[in-house]
Formats: structure tokens, C-alpha cells, sequence
């Protein structure tokens, strides 16, 4: 499956859509715990996130092979955190591996991770229904976490300010989470009882036309300054969402 899709849309769009499918052995929280081995107890924190880390795989199997510099670039990495960066991957992680001319590729094991979560987490670029969600921010980035049948109850009782919080953390602004229910409609989780679909209307539908969703799935719509920051604040949200749900 090709988790990058675009849809063709005017040249100025810059949104983003993740989608995440489901099953019950979580390839994203098996590279959290792999990738929560290798952190040192005794440093301060890295400029660099899990969501990083998981953003960087999907980045070297896009386009086969990525050097450092263009990689920190993409990243927004400076010299130091990405050498430590690309030390973690490839030395304690042993996802990535160095070719000729100081290039590097996906390593056999970081392969096979990354096609398991291709079958979890895909990613949609560019529609630009959704570029006005929240005043003043320009960048998005919408993703769905696809659960297992019978998990609406426990994705409906889901803390959306938790999760929030956790997008806040890693870059975003701000964090929309909806679940669909039954019948194909869509609940807004908020303390607030606001008819989303009144409200955007517009964006309703091309959620509908999108995603393929099924009861007891979550919608997440991350706001950001930048679409690194929208990026990396989904990816972060959609983890815990799907840690929390599954208990994992």
C-alpha cells in the first residue's frame, strides 16, 4: 500500500492527511518501544521526538535513499541533533544503513517495519477544504486511526484535551478528534456540544469522500505554524490515541 496519495488541488494548498489502519499488534508502538530503549536516562532531551524517528522512515522509503544534510533539512534538525539522530537510527536502531557517497537507505529490518506500518499509517497530502479550520494557523495535517470492531465504546470515552496536550507537546496548536459512530455519522469529542457538521459542512463531506472508515474509528485534525509541526503533532497524537485505546 502507498501511504503517500495526492489529490490534485491548486498549487497554494499545503494541507495534510494521515491515515492509520488497524490491528491489534501495533507496529507504531512496537517501534516506541524499541525506540524508547535507546534513550540515554542521563541526558537532557533530544531536539528529536519518536514522531521524528517514525517521520524519517517514512521519509527514506518514499525516496529510496536520503544523505544527512537533506534529511536534517527535512527534519529541521541542526548539525548536532542530527548526528546524534542519525546515530540512534543506524548504530542502536540498526533501521538505516550508510552507502556511497555519505547517502543512506533503509536497512532489511527498517524495511520491514516500515511495511508493517504502511499497513497502518498512510498518508494523504494536499486538500485544501480544511486550510481554515482554525484562525490563523495555515498548516494541517488529518489522519484516522483505524481500530478493531468493538472499540467505539473505549475510542468515544477517549480524553480529546489528553490528546491535545499531546499535540501542544510536539509543535501543534491545536487538535480537533472526532469518532465515527454508527450509521456512518461522525461525533465530535468536546465537553462543548457543538454539531460539527453543521459547522463544516464542506469539510464533512470530503471527510466522508476520503476515509474509509468504520465504527469506532478516530479522526484527528492537527493545526500548526508549520506542516513539520502539523506532521509531527498528528503522528504523536495518533500514538497515544492508539496506545491508549488498545491499552498497549
Amino acid at each position: 500500500m502507498n501511504y503517500f496519495k495526492t489529490i490534485p488541488v491548486p498549487p497554494w494548498d499545503v494541507s495534510t492527511f494521515l491515515y492509520l489502519h488497524g490491528s491489534l499488534i501495533s507496529p507504531m508502538l512496537r517501534l516506541k518501544a524499541e525506540y524508547g530503549g535507546t534513550i540515554p536516562r542521563d541526558k537532557v532531551r533530544a531536539a528529536f521526538s519518536l514522531a521524528h524517528v517514525l517521520y524519517a522512515l517514512l521519509l527514506f522509503d518514499i525516496h529510496g535513499k536520503l544523505g544527512r544534510l537533506r534529511l536534517g533539512r527535512m527534519l529541521d534538525l541542526g548539525m548536532g541533533s542530527l548526528q546524534t539522530f542519525m546515530r540512534r537510527l543506524k548504530n542502536e536502531l540498526g533501521y538505516i544503513a550508510a552507502m556511497p557517497r555519505k547517502a543512506h537507505h533503509l536497512t532489511d529490518k527498517g524495511n520491514k517495519l516500515v511495511d508493517d506500518i504502511k499497513q497502518e499509517f498512510t498518508l494523504i497530502s494536499h486538500l485544501p477544504v480544511f486550510d481554515n479550520f482554525m484562525i490563523g494557523e495555515k498548516f494541517n495535517a488529518i489522519g484516522c486511526v483505524s481500530l478493531p470492531p468493538g472499540s467505539c465504546q473505549a475510542t468515544l470515552e477517549l480524553d480529546p484535551l489528553e490528546l491535545r496536550t499531546v499535540a501542544l507537546e510536539n509543535g501543534g496548536t491545536g487538535l480537533i478528534s472526532i469518532v465515527a459512530t454508527a450509521q456512518n455519522s461522525l461525533k465530535f469529542l468536546s465537553a462543548e456540544n457543538l454539531d460539527l457538521q453543521k459547522l463544516f459542512k464542506k469539510e464533512w463531506v470530503r471527510l466522508h469522500e476520503i476515509f474509509q472508515y468504520t465504527q469506532g474509528d478516530l479522526i484527528l485534525i492537527a493545526m500548526a505554524p508549520t506542516q513539520l509541526d502539523a506532521r509531527l503533532a498528528l503522528i504523536s497524537s495518533a500514538m497515544t490515541a492508539r496506545e491508549m485505546i488498545l491499552g498497549a
